[in-house]
Order: structure tokens, then C-alpha cells, then sequence
């Protein structure tokens, strides 16, 4: 893993802002490219905050299903998500924390995990990936929010001064069960789903 050294006080973003579609000064996000189960087309929904330190995705079918007769499909499920960012020279950004939302209805015997990977391209460890991950047991019912940092000596940057670099992420929710009995029927609610995942980002100016 590659350890980039960040002063660990936020920093104002880039006084300029494009999206890597050419579009600048806006604070809607670009359209992602996206591919997998958990988002597909028309199911996703994307925002960048107007301090440029949060990305957050919506999801509409991000949901899982537990139970007998339940297709393994419906037990796990991945979103793969790409997006451009353009930024000024000078400047460098990193993930450095995700915030999961969503509703869960668990019982004891269930247990859901989510997992994400990062990867910015271009960036100084050659494409180094770095990983968070949260568990939720069940007794668990109702809405869920879990906040993961990245570890200490995980955190990877953009390329200091490139001014373009694309942050690619995929998220795997999955289900898995001490009994094979426990129920959850595509007619119903979802045992478990993701809403929301909200991306922190960390701006710090570099040189070279």
C-alpha cells in the first residue's frame, strides 16, 4: 500500500472546479459511468457538495434478499462506478473516509457486510487500491449509518499538479446466514439495502 504524506487538516477545495466533462464551476456531479446489479440503468443518482469534499451516490435497486428460494444473485450484488475529475494544477485530492445509509431488517441469524475499493487512476503508487469495509450483525431494524476511515497508511492521492485523474470505486453488499430458514421474499421488504454512499474527499495543495 502506498502511504501518502497528507497534513491531516482539510484544506479549502480548488477555487476552480470541472467535472471532467468539460463542465466548470457547477456543483452537480458528472454522469458516471456505472456497471453492476446493484445499479442499473436509471438507478443511480449522483451529487458533489459545494465545498467539492463529498461525492454521494444514490441508489434505487441496491437490495439484497434472504432465504430459501432466494437466488444467490439476490444475496450479493456489486456497483462499479467511474467518474472524471478535472481540478487546477497545484492541487491533489483523497479518499480518506465513506459513510454508508441504508435500512436493514436482520434478525439474529443474519448477518450483511458492504465493502468498497478505490482506485484513482494515474495515481503515485501506479493504480493503488485501498479498501473499507463495514459488518452489521443482526438483531438489526430500521435505518443504518456507518461511517469507515480509511487506515492509516492506506490513504492513496491523485497525481500532485496532473489536474485530471479518474476515482473508480466498486461496492459489494452481501448476506449470509447461520440458518437456512431465515426468510426474506423478493414480494417483500428488503432485508437489507443500500441508500446512500457519500465519499469524503481531502484537497491539499503540492508541488511537484
Amino acid at each position: 500500500m502506498l502511504t501518502v504524506l497528507l497534513q491531516h487538516h482539510r484544506h479549502a477545495p480548488p477555487a476552480a472546479w470541472c467535472n471532467g466533462f468539460g463542465q466548470c464551476g457547477h456543483d452537480s456531479s458528472p454522469a458516471p459511468r456505472r456497471q453492476g446489479a446493484g445499479c442499473p440503468a436509471g438507478t443511480l443518482s449522483t451529487h458533489i457538495s459545494s465545498d467539492k469534499t463529498t461525492i454521494t451516490l444514490g441508489f434505487v435497486e441496491f437490495q439484497l434478499y434472504q432465504g430459501p428460494g432466494i437466488m444467490p444473485e439476490d444475496r450479493s450484488k456489486t456497483c462499479t462506478v467511474n467518474i472524471g475529475l478535472s481540478y487546477p494544477l497545484g492541487s491533489a485530492f483523497a479518499v480518506i473516509d465513506t459513510t454508508y445509509r441504508g435500512t436493514a431488517l436482520l434478525d439474529v441469524s443474519i448477518t450483511a457486510s458492504i465493502a468498497s475499493s478505490y482506485r484513482i487512476t494515474g495515481d503515485q503508487a501506479g493504480d493503488a487500491t485501498l479498501q473499507t469495509q463495514a459488518t452489521l450483525p443482526g438483531v438489526l431494524v430500521g435505518d443504518y449509518t456507518r461511517t469507515v476511515a480509511v487506515p492509516a497508511g492506506s490513504v492513496v492521492s491523485s497525481p500532485c499538479g496532473a489536474g485530471t485523474s479518474g476515482l473508480q470505486f466498486t461496492t459489494r453488499l452481501a448476506l449470509s446466514s447461520s440458518n437456512a430458514a431465515a426468510s426474506g421474499s423478493v414480494l417483500e421488504d428488503p432485508p437489507f439495502s443500500l441508500s446512500y454512499q457519500q465519499l469524503h474527499l481531502e484537497w491539499r495543495d503540492c508541488k511537484r
